[in-house]
């Protein structure tokens, strides 16, 4: 059974939408595609001058390596309170003492 040519002009007519269509989001995707290659690229750039490295895995240790360091001066700082507390609690008992 052959088509009319009605029917393959109504169906070429469909194909060309598609095409179209695609063709747009093909043009979209690459656009976009390369945007976010710039941006990537800027990122590495500004990493490397932050950093001294764009390598995540480099970028990762140094992100660890931060928050030991963090970790170690919150625990210090706490100790310093602590110290503080404490030797005004001493302070406080004296002066009550010798009352």
């Amino acid at each position: 059974m052959s088509k009319s040519d009605e029917e393959i002009i109504k169906e070429l007519d469909t194909l060309r939408a598609e095409y179209a269509r695609l063709d747009k989001k093909r043009i979209e995707t690459a656009t976009h595609l390369k945007n976010r290659e710039e941006q990537l690229r800027e990122l590495r750039e500004r990493a490397k001058e932050l950093y001294g490295t764009s390598d995540l895995g480099e970028l990762k240790k140094l992100l660890e390596e931060w928050r030991a360091e963090n970790e170690k001066r919150v625990r210090e700082y706490r100790q310093h309170i602590e110290e503080i507390k404490i030797k005004l609690e001493e302070l406080s008992n004296r002066v009550d003492d010798e009352r």
